[in-house]
């Protein structure tokens, strides 16, 4: 058999037992939340709401600012979140200032140990973005929203799971990380109020 066959035929098989192996892992993940907000920060948060509507400008890879837009709403701190092509009609926009790409690793032991073996990756989570005014050349704020945390694959992640500060799901479609994005946005709300028309 042609060098180059085996090297496909190696390719796929190794695809199909890696594939295997994912099936039948009866284990999990588990990932770290962001921290738990303190009572000036929420003290802040329940008292702070923008009554002007925000775009978010597209970014070059569109799941950014897409996935912006989706947790600016999901925040419940502006009026509304507009598509960019009314940004006639909004106040503010929002702009992506450097991707948060997480960590592409893939868990080979976990995989191949059917979870006996945990795999652990290390992984920045969040938004770096600036808010500026649609009307003004005033000086743009930057909200800086990120931290470190671990995702785990395997059988140890369940145990993990117990603690508060940890998920079985994705962090970034949780709760608590909305809740620390709109903390990160209402403790700037004296440089974005600046921002805002006055009425």
């Amino acid at each position: 058999m042609p060098s180059r066959s085996r090297r496909i035929l190696l390719a796929v098989v190794a695809i199909a037992l890696v594939g295997i192996g994912v099936a039948n892992t009866p284990c999990g993940v588990s990932s770290t939340l962001p921290a738990k907000p303190n009572a000036p920060q929420l003290d802040i948060l329940r008292t702070t709401h923008f009554p002007v509507a925000i775009a978010v400008e597209p970014y070059t890879d569109p799941v950014y600012s897409e996935s912006l837009a989706n947790d600016l709403r999901k925040t419940g701190l502006f009026d509304a979140v507009v598509p960019f092509r009314t940004v006639e009609r909004v106040n503010l926009v929002a702009r992506i200032e450097q991707p948060i790409r997480g960590s592409s690793s893939i868990p080979v032991l976990a995989l191949v140990s059917l979870g006996i073996v945990p795999s652990t990756v290390e992984e920045e989570l969040g938004y770096v973005f600036s808010i500026r005014s649609s009307s003004s050349n005033a000086q743009p704020v930057l909200i800086d929203f990120r931290y470190r945390g671990s995702t785990t694959l395997g059988c140890i992640a369940h145990a993990l799971n117990l603690s508060s500060e940890r998920t079985a799901g994705n962090p970034v479609e949780t709760a608590r990380f909305r809740e620390a994005l709109a903390i990160a946005i209402a403790v700037q709300r004296g440089s974005i109020a600046r921002l805002m028309p006055k009425s």
